[in-house]
């Protein structure tokens, strides 16, 4: 899973919660009920596997299409992020490609 906060309320208290599709160590997709602007940069906190708390990472939108059920389909890329975080990516990628 990912949160995220919806493009109206950056800066506020809203946080959405979208399944998380796929990731690498450099980014991510996930669906949203939100479009976002190519470009954008956004706060994610993921929910990734061994992970024993939320890895929260910044990130910038590279595309969007259609996915189902009206929602859009978001790929981002991870941007500068702290060792910690980017050692817990690092971790369950490799934990899912031993799998």
């Amino acid at each position: 899973m990912v949160r995220y906060q919806p493009p109206a309320s950056r800066g506020g208290d809203s946080w959405a919660t979208s399944p998380l599709k796929n990731f690498s160590r450099t980014g991510a997709r996930f669906l949203s009920d939100y479009e976002f602007k190519i470009g954008e940069w956004m706060l994610l906190q993921m929910l990734l596997p061994i992970s024993k708390e939320p890895v929260w990472v910044k990130a910038q939108v590279i595309w969007m299409k259609p996915g189902p059920m009206g929602m859009v389909d978001v790929g981002v890329a991870f941007g500068l992020s702290e060792p910690a975080a980017q050692q817990s990516i690092d971790q369950a990628v490799t934990f899912l490609q031993r799998r």
